[in-house]
């Protein structure tokens, strides 16, 4: 199967800069956050686990999902991110 578009790689990481300047971190940090919250499962121990370990093994699809979970994040916090077809 494929792996994620280098335009949606792209996308995600101006998404976290944009993030990351409001919450005063790092893109990086942001990185691991949204990796930690919507790719991750904490079992009844409080251990992390999932099935990717970075965003550069999830399908197209399933890249398109994360970006949806983390703009929805995004705007639950007041913050809206651009789309490229708005630039």
């Amino acid at each position: 199967m494929a792996t994620r578009s280098l335009k949606q790689n792209k996308l995600m990481w101006k998404w976290f800069g944009i993030i990351a300047e409001i919450a005063n971190c790092t893109s990086d940090r942001i990185h691991d956050a949204m990796c930690m919250r919507h790719l991750y499962i904490i079992d009844s121990m409080g251990y992390y686990y999932g099935e990717y370990e970075a965003t550069r093994y999830l399908t197209v699809r399933q890249m398109y999902d994360f970006l949806n979970e983390v703009e929805v994040f995004a705007a639950e916090h007041d913050v809206i991110l651009p789309h490229p077809d708005e630039e």
